[in-house]
């Protein structure tokens, strides 16, 4: 097989000369369709469109929403702690709400008192704007308001109100004077005859007040002065939403609550064809409001009164399309033989079709995005969900390749990669000559050797794909989520069915390493840590680890020398090592500088038979000079901090002991219960170190001391 000559249709993560419909290129690179919102999966009955409100998530995290059906304004404060209705001016009807620039204030349009409210976190009054009036119409006075439904602000403080009685939009400083040279520019071009909804956004060359207009069906963008944005306003049709309710602007994207279709659909500002995005997914029911977060998440309100998040990201548009050409060789008579593709997922909520087209001339086939078929004749197509096909066609110089996605709106196809390959004989020079005539450049060929081969090819390819990312199977970080169980249970592990994929590849990185310490304090002990979330347990051995006990005996050849500061005198008291060591309770007395705790012999001291207490042999005959308590040293006690001992966590201890600990050795688990036990107590977990008591009277008796001069009930009290 020859070498094959080929060109990459996209480099870097870049996709130059390509053209985008609802397509998207992501951060590494991936063409993908329009990332849009998700809903959790709420579904309401469809029902009558609801009447327009307000919700609003505010920069200090507190959510906002109205119910005009009772006359109220709700709240939630960041930390969930305010569920009920605010107080504060009585309300009649409220409905839009827009975040002030002073933190922690709302804007409340209440058609009912034909005024815009400016309120606190607690709902009290601190302005009110507009002069309620009776309808008037567009030429009704300036300032005037008759049923004011929505409000939208600007980084300036700016206040623009929806006034649908008077069929016009105003503008208002942050202190409530109003800027009639803004409507009076937005009515020049007769663009809003209709204004239901507005919201803003940050555009690229500034602030921009998207007004829905019923009668155009249609979204308009102006500027700060009310001029339309483009000259004309930058039309957005609407024509995809049957019965338009609310609208709000994240990023590129409009989501319109759409009460015919009972969803909320996503359409693009960027201009592109078709507009339409697509559905939002996880959401069916009317929405009554929308409101953009600055981190991409929309809150909508609907029907019950309740605002629910859509998540910034997990949402995709339903179909795209992307195109590009003329691909072009220097070669007159180029035979363009394979185009191969990769697609880094393909789940089952997505799919994808490649198109090509050659030609001898430079003018490019026909496409039409927003057509069910957006590549018709000349371009060909491959098979559905193929990322590689034979070409085909005569010799020419010139080639254009088009790709359709599609999906239901939970996934996306990702792709990475497009390679053209040409003058490719695939393994047509392995065959026998007979089969290599008529040669590859004559027109009157038949191609349908090639396309076998092709086939063959693409077989071959996907074999050998699969054999090269075999490494990839056995790599704890580029393992794909299915291979991990598989990969779990080669190296030992028994992961429970709901641990995430996260999870999962840490057990996994880390199976060496705990292999190593298995049957080990610390293996165990970093096992149970994993098991019961996070809380450390203390693991003491029968013999009494944890004990604290006076040093024993100095050395013979430390006898009558300095004791070198180990007292606190920093070797000036003078002071001589007289055989014993003693814990000494001095005012510089540091844990761990100046005092220090001894080891303790792991099973106990070693007696013969002359041991006794009061007349009575500890040992028996037979059980000289074996250490006292080795009947403990397999036994092993398990303590976790007070109260943090459950049923559940107790399940997964015994769980973990059953599967990791020592064949030999018994275990206890245990609660630790709080107080000062001197010489059994935990450091930092039953027990907590502090200062001595006070003297109760001035010139009172001292503190007590542990260690020399110790007289139990005379120098001290514990």
């Amino acid at each position: 097989m020859g070498q094959a000559d080929f060109r990459h249709l996209n480099r870097d993560g870049r996709w130059l000369g390509w053209r985008f419909s609802n397509v998207t290129v992501d951060g590494d690179g991936r063409a993908t369709l329009t990332p849009l919102a998700a809903g959790p999966g709420v579904a309401v009955p469809a029902g009558e469109a609801p009447a327009p409100a307000g919700v609003l998530k505010s920069g200090s995290g507190a959510l906002w929403w109205s119910s005009p059906a009772t006359g109220t304004l709700c709240r939630i404060g960041p930390c969930g702690d305010d569920d009920t209705a605010c107080a504060g001016p009585e309300l009649v009807e409220p409905r839009g709400l827009a975040a002030a620039r002073e933190r922690g204030l709302v804007w409340l349009a209440d058609p009912g008192l034909s005024r815009v409210l400016l309120l606190r976190s607690d709902g009290s009054l601190v302005q009110a704007i507009g002069a309620p009036g009776a309808p008037g119409g567009p030429d009704a006075p300036p300032g005037t308001l008759s049923g004011p439904s929505d409000v939208e602000t600007d980084a300036r403080g700016a206040v623009y109100v929806l006034d649908p009685p008077n069929a016009r939009i105003q503008k208002f400083s942050p202190t409530g004077q109003v800027r009639s040279a803004f409507w009076r520019r937005m009515r020049v071009d007769g663009l809003v005859r209709d204004p239901r909804a507005i919201t803003s956004r940050a555009g690229q060359d500034g602030f921009e007040l998207l007004v829905l207009d019923g009668a155009a069906r249609a979204v308009f963008a102006f500027d700060e002065t009310g001029a339309p944005i483009g000259g004309d306003g930058r039309p957005l049709d609407l024509g995809a939403a049957g019965a338009s309710t609310a609208i709000c602007a994240a990023g590129r994207l409009l989501y319109v609550g759409d009460a015919a279709r009972n969803a909320i659909l996503a359409f693009r500002l960027d201009g592109g064809e078709p507009a339409f995005a697509g559905t939002v997914p996880g959401y069916a029911g009317p929405a009554s409001a929308l409101s953009a977060c600055a981190d991409g998440d929309v809150w909508v309100l609907g029907a019950g009164g309740t605002p629910v998040r859509l998540a910034a990201s997990g949402g995709f548009g339903t179909r795209g399309a992307m195109w590009t050409g003329p691909v072009s060789a220097r070669e007159p008579q180029l035979v363009w033989s394979r185009l191969r593709s990769k697609i880094d997922s393909l789940g089952e909520h997505s799919a994808f079709r490649i198109y090509v087209a050659t030609s001898r001339g430079t003018d490019a086939p026909p496409v039409d995005p927003a057509a069910p078929e957006p590549f018709g004749p000349p371009w060909h197509a491959l098979a559905p969900n193929v990322p590689a096909g034979y070409i085909g066609a005569e010799p020419a110089p010139n080639l254009w390749v088009g790709i359709v996605l599609s999906g239901d709106g939970r996934g996306s196809p990702q792709l990475s990669q497009l390679r053209v390959e040409y003058n490719q004989l695939s393994y047509l020079p392995l065959l026998p000559r007979i089969y290599r005539e008529p040669s590859l450049r004559e027109t009157n060929r038949d191609d349908f050797l090639l396309r076998f081969l092709s086939l063959v090819e693409s077989f071959m390819d996907d074999a050998s794909g699969a054999i090269a990312s075999l490494d990839r199977l056995f790599a704890e970080e580029g393992a794909p989520p299915e291979a991990l169980p598989w990969l779990a249970e080669l190296l030992g592990l028994a992961p429970a069915e709901d641990w995430s994929v996260a999870k999962l590849r840490r057990a996994v990185a880390g199976a060496s390493a705990a292999d190593a310490l298995r049957g080990t304090a610390a293996g165990l002990r970093s096992s149970l840590i994993e098991a019961i979330g996070g809380v450390a347990p203390v693991i003491e051995d029968g013999a009494g680890a944890g004990i604290w006990i006076a040093p024993g005996a100095a050395s013979p050849d430390d006898a009558g020398r300095c004791c070198g500061g180990s007292c606190g005198c920093d070797r000036a008291c003078g002071c001589t090592v007289d055989g014993e060591r003693t814990w000494i309770d001095s005012d510089d007395a540091r844990l761990g500088f100046t005092t220090y705790l001894a080891a303790v012999e792991p099973y106990g001291a070693v007696l013969d038979v002359s041991a006794t207490l009061d007349h009575t042999h500890l040992i028996d005959e037979d059980r000289v000079f074996e250490p006292l308590f080795a009947e403990t040293a397999s036994r092993v006690s398990i303590r976790l901090p007070p109260g943090a001992l459950t049923e559940e966590r107790e399940a997964a201890i015994r769980a973990v002991l059953a599967r990791e600990g020592p064949a030999h050795v018994s275990f206890e688990i245990h609660s630790a219960a709080t107080g000062g036990r001197l010489g059994l107590a935990m450091l930092g977990v039953e027990t907590v170190l502090g200062g001595p008591p006070p003297p109760a009277a001035l010139g009172g008796a001292p503190r007590g001391r542990v260690g020399q001069g110790l007289a139990l009930g005379r120098a001290a009290t514990l």
